[in-house]
């Protein structure tokens, strides 16, 4: 009896760890591909495009395009539903906390204009930039041939 519930036990102890093992690698999200979002600042609202890669290794990369242009993501790290990378404008580092969900990406952006605010925003995913407002279509069409 007791080898039984030993046996029991161990399997049941193995099938919780294996169903969170699947939790987490279901939870790490495939972002690969074109997110759009607007951030506020000062009254003004700035487009954004971020363009997510992943390699064969798993590496992330990536880029982020703006009306100012277009600027390499660095130091990519993803864990299971979070993302951290930053990016450079000019002198400033602009650093990027984000939690991944099926639809949609939460963001907080640190660093903008040199300063320590945090700027909140919410990416969603396009397949194509003619899902987007023609005005947001015409502000990527100079980068659309670049990716």
């Amino acid at each position: 009896m007791k080898q039984f519930i030993h046996t029991i036990t161990s399997r049941f102890f193995l099938t919780i760890i294996a169903i969170f093992i699947s939790f987490t690698l279901v939870n790490a999200q495939n972002i690969e591909g074109h997110w759009y979002g607007t951030v506020k600042d000062a009254g003004r609202v700035y487009p954004l495009l971020f363009i997510f890669h992943s390699s064969q290794k798993h590496l992330l990369t990536g880029k982020i395009i703006t009306p100012l242009g277009a600027r390499p993501l660095e130091n990519c790290q993803m864990n299971a539903d979070s993302l951290f990378f930053f990016d450079r404008y000019g002198p400033n580092i602009l650093q990027h906390y984000a939690k991944i969900y099926p639809d949609s990406i939460s963001m907080k952006m640190k660093g903008l204009w040199g300063n320590d605010n945090f700027y909140y925003f919410t990416l969603t995913r396009k397949k194509s930039l003619n899902n987007t407002s023609t005005k947001t279509d015409s502000m990527f069409v100079q980068d659309r041939y670049n990716q």
